[in-house]
């Protein structure tokens, strides 16, 4: 699954933090929703950060060996890596445009805001009326 086949799946105005599984502060902002990784659970998380670890890795044992390595050797070396290490290997860029996936995510980030904004004003209204049953 490309980014942006992953933001469509699971942007949703009406989940918690819109399902996002990690944002910057403490509360869902407007740039955090077309950032696909944010997405992405503690598993899925752990399991990206291994495999680029792995690479990489890989890259600095090729740097330290002196192996010389051009773009279309790296292409052909990751491809392979990935198919060794059983992960899928994106063979186009995916069908859905970065554009079409970002403006699903900001429009449910709209509809999530004004949400937020109307359960925050409520709260606060609720909060008024029992400081004033209390005087």
């Amino acid at each position: 699954m490309t980014a942006t086949e992953l933001i469509n799946a699971r942007v949703d105005a009406s989940k918690d933090n819109m399902g996002l599984q990690t944002y910057k502060g403490d509360k869902v902002r407007r740039s955090d929703v077309t950032v696909a990784k944010n997405y992405l659970n503690e598993s899925e998380i752990k399991s990206m950060n291994r495999i680029v670890t792995m690479y990489l890795d890989y890259a600095e044992d090729q740097a330290e060996r002196k192996q010389p390595m051009y773009m279309s050797d790296w292409k052909e070396k990751l491809d392979a890596f990935l198919k060794f290490n059983d992960r899928e290997i994106l063979e186009n860029a995916g069908n859905i445009k970065k554009e079409i996936a970002d403006a699903l995510a900001l429009k449910e980030y709209d509809e999530f805001n004004e949400n937020r904004i109307m359960n925050e004003q409520s709260d606060d209204f609720l909060e008024f009326i029992k400081e004033d049953d209390i005087k």
